[in-house]
């Protein structure tokens, strides 16, 4: 879907302002007599504000007043030198004056200080953000949901049509407290895998697709399978779930409804289940629902067939015994373990993004139906009610 709204993470997802961030540590450190720490590790201390920021950076043990003192050396430090060395992440501008101008309203919501993050927005992004807002009093810093319900109050949206764009874990508790879709980006302060394990459904890894799924432009729903299979989800969910942004689906139904054509059907190795899972995402977009629509019917399923035929030219067959032949014959309810010889020596991964990308070929030539767009945002706005 396309939305109206995005509202951005700062430090780690449009500026990199990390250089900037470790030398103001590490002199608020230094001249409170501390032992300065090293850039990655205060990498992994920013994200929960300043006062976070600093308690972490302070050796274990030291009391509040001594903190307090490194905490005001700092607040003394960065604000003269918090644009020294920060840069917007490559693409950044060019993605955000594009989305600009296709009439996509943004925002910025941080937990960096108030008076850092708005001189940072003009310097960088002049003209660009409609309204930023970072840590002040009054206002819980995220995961708490104030500052994004103040931006959707002051610019006048609904959660359905607003998005937030992070890249931590503070970033997906954020928008999941204030009832707001999530994209993740895995370019800043905490790795794809990190991402993976906080809970992240939608992550991305260039400024051009991010641009693109804010504006419901094609989504690399191939590469969101294969995330989600290696989160470790079975065939079907992945493929099914990868499209949940099309689907409008809630993610425990589509998981619960999904969960039973994993390994071929209930680990039967019939149709593949990634396949299974594709075939679904076409009924919700394109299937028929009038028992004596015969023409309806007939057209549905010659696209299934499409769909079969293009994933039998990559894989030889639909069908998981065949696909795995040689590989593995076991057909018993109980679930493989998921290692490192698991993923290397099944060809899953690559089945699964392939029939992701196959959907995504059709869904390009099709199009969406209108439908499909009313059913999104319908569960949206009752999942928000």
């Amino acid at each position: 879907m396309k939305y109206k709204l995005a509202i951005f993470d700062l430090d780690g997802t449009v500026l990199d302002t990390l250089d900037d961030l470790y030398t103001s540590v590490c002199y608020a450190l230094e001249q409170c007599g501390y032992p300065a720490r090293t850039k990655d590790e205060v990498r992994r201390f920013v994200g929960n504000g300043i006062r976070r920021l600093i308690d972490l950076a302070v050796p274990e043990g030291t009391s509040e007043k001594d903190a307090d003192r490194v905490y005001k050396c700092f607040n003394e430090y960065y604000p003269k030198h918090c644009a020294d060395a920060t840069k917007p992440y490559d693409g950044i501008a060019d993605m955000l004056q594009m989305l600009k101008t296709e009439g996509c309203r943004l925002a910025v919501v941080s937990n960096k200080a108030d008076y850092a993050v708005k001189p940072l927005c003009e310097t960088y992004f002049s003209g660009i953000f409609d309204f930023a807002v970072g840590e002040r009093k009054g206002i819980k810093r995220k995961p708490a949901p104030d500052a994004v319900y103040e931006v959707l109050q002051t610019l006048g949206f609904r959660r359905e049509e607003s998005v937030y764009i992070g890249d931590s874990d503070v970033d997906i508790k954020t928008a999941e407290n204030s009832g707001v879709d999530c994209i993740s980006v895995d370019w800043g302060f905490r790795d794809r895998e990190f991402l993976r394990r906080s809970g992240a459904s939608v992550i991305v890894s260039d400024t051009a697709k991010l641009g693109d799924i804010i504006l419901g432009k094609r989504t690399d729903h191939s590469k969101i399978a294969g995330d989600l299979f290696l989160e470790g989800y079975n065939c079907s969910q992945s493929a099914f779930l990868a499209f949940r942004d099309i689907t409008g689906m809630d993610k425990q139904t589509a998981l619960r409804l999904s969960s039973s054509f994993g390994g071929g059907m209930g680990r039967m190795r019939e149709v593949c289940g990634a396949v299974s899972g594709i075939f679904m995402v076409a009924g919700m977009l394109w299937g028929y629902d009038r028992p004596g629509d015969i023409e309806s019917k007939a057209a549905h399923y010659a696209r299934i067939q499409a769909l079969a035929e293009a994933f039998r030219d990559k894989h030889g067959s639909i069908v998981c015994r065949e696909i795995l032949k040689g590989i593995v014959n076991d057909s018993s309810p109980n679930p493989t373990v998921r290692d490192a010889e698991f993923y290397k020596k099944r060809p899953c991964l690559h089945c699964i993004e392939d029939a992701a990308a196959v959907l995504d070929d059709m869904i390009t030539e099709i199009g969406i139906p209108d439908r499909a767009t009313d059913a999104v945002n319908t569960d949206k706005a009752q999942s928000n009610c």
